[in-house]
């Protein structure tokens, strides 16, 4: 597993210097740490429904849609739980800092999904658990997760983000900011290598990846609250494979480096209060 130490001081130095998310990856945004609106009670539950235009896999050109159920759940400023975002558990909850550690679930790839991964074989669900640090202020948020990958992927992923955000009205919230991404060799291997095996059945020619940057892009989030208890997400993001991510012959020859993602999610909160 190689991840050189530039890229993860690299990754730190955005995370900590630009004023910029953690929950990170679009569509995957945490919208809690966007501008609140009214006042918190010790648990709040939010249900509903989320729609999705992603890539079919990682580096697919056509987008595909997915629509999910949206559970969220978060406890005082500690405990959070949410179908699209993960686990995690804020051990420092002061000053604009949110530490602690984070788990969540990045669904597999089965070659049946499309003709392009024919050949491939299926990669399992993975479990990723790790930790996030994120630093908060008044217009501004920088992030960095660092997860193990335990099941599909064995693989070591770094994010970075930041965000830019403004609370429009009592109704209407914004935020956006860049994204990077890097992952280890087992990773990249996973999703974009091509062993002897796979090429033979694939007819796509070896590829060895090796781990480093595997993504750049931008994300960005608008927040409506059109009733109280109602609360509706719009996200998107556009970013580019970099690296061996965009040197693999599955990316060249069957999909792209450009990917995009875009997203709707409606969520309503449960419980004796609204605000």
């Amino acid at each position: 597993m190689r991840i050189t130490l530039a890229v993860l001081a690299g990754l730190a130095a955005v995370a900590a210097a630009r004023p910029a998310e953690a929950q990170v990856s679009a569509p995957e945004q945490n919208v809690d740490t966007l501008p609140r609106f009214g006042a918190a009670s010790d648990w709040r539950v939010t249900v509903g429904a989320a729609a999705f235009l992603r890539p079919e896999w990682d580096g697919a050109d056509d987008l595909s849609p997915l629509a999910v159920p949206d559970i969220d759940v978060r406890w005082r400023d500690k405990f959070f739980a949410s179908v699209r975002t993960g686990v995690g558990y804020n051990v420092v909850s002061a000053d604009g800092w949110r530490i602690g550690p984070y788990a969540k679930v990045k669904f597999g790839r089965d070659e049946s999904d499309d003709r392009a991964l024919r050949g491939l074989g299926d990669v399992d669900a993975t479990a990723e658990i790790g930790g996030f640090a994120e630093k908060s202020w008044r217009f501004a948020r920088a992030s960095l997760e660092v997860r193990q990958g335990v099941g599909g992927h064995e693989g070591l992923v770094v994010e970075a983000g930041g965000d830019l955000r403004f609370r429009l009205s009592e109704r209407v919230a914004l935020s956006a900011g860049p994204r990077l991404r890097a992952v280890s060799d087992d990773y990249m291997q996973t999703y974009f290598g091509v062993t002897p095996a796979q090429s033979a059945r694939s007819g796509l020619p070896t590829f060895a990846a090796g781990g480093g940057l595997e993504s750049v892009g931008l994300a960005g989030a608008i927040v409506l609250r059109p009733q109280p208890r109602t609360t509706v997400t719009l996200f998107a993001e556009q970013s580019r494979l970099l690296g061996d991510a965009a040197d693999s012959p599955l990316v060249q020859l069957r999909g792209s480096e450009n990917q995009t993602r875009l997203g709707i999610g409606v969520g309503y909160r449960l419980g004796a209060s609204a605000r």
